[in-house]
């Protein structure tokens, strides 16, 4: 970088063609992003309209976005505990539904047959594993 400003340090240097290239940029966004590139009066009221004009739309359209963001963060959130909300009373309609059928069934089945609560907890957890023997041997332990 070539300056004749002696005065100032690297420092202050680095951060003043920092802060140029922020400014470069900025200009960069209003020709591409906002199609700001051709003028529509070429006058200084013209040109001073037409670039607060710009200014207010980019935070207009800043300003929405953070809401957006804010109500998908907002809504992933909600959803998120009616999720949890929804597994919590799944699990325990699960929970609750399987006791009560082992209490209501074991009270028939030991009346009847002498079946313990126990051997109808194995029958209920291995309901869902193919018959084999290997449940045959489970289940005739447990009788």
């Amino acid at each position: 970088i070539c300056t004749n400003r002696f005065d100032l340090t690297t420092l202050e240097l680095s951060m003043l063609y920092a802060y140029r290239w922020q400014i470069e940029l900025f200009f960069k966004f209003l020709k591409r992003t906002m199609n700001g590139i051709h003028l529509f009066n070429h006058s200084e009221n013209g040109v001073n309209s037409q670039f607060y004009c710009f200014m207010v739309v980019i935070l207009l359209q800043i300003r929405l976005k953070q809401n957006c963001q804010k109500k998908a963060l907002n809504c992933l959130e909600l959803k998120k505990q009616i999720y949890q909300k929804n597994e919590e009373l799944l699990k325990n309609a699960n929970q609750l539904s399987s006791e009560k059928w082992i209490q209501d069934i074991n009270q028939v089945f030991y009346s009847s047959w002498k079946i313990g609560k126990h051997w109808l907890e194995h029958l209920k957890n291995l309901i869902i594993e193919p018959f084999n023997q290997n449940v045959v041997e489970i289940l005739a332990k447990n009788h």
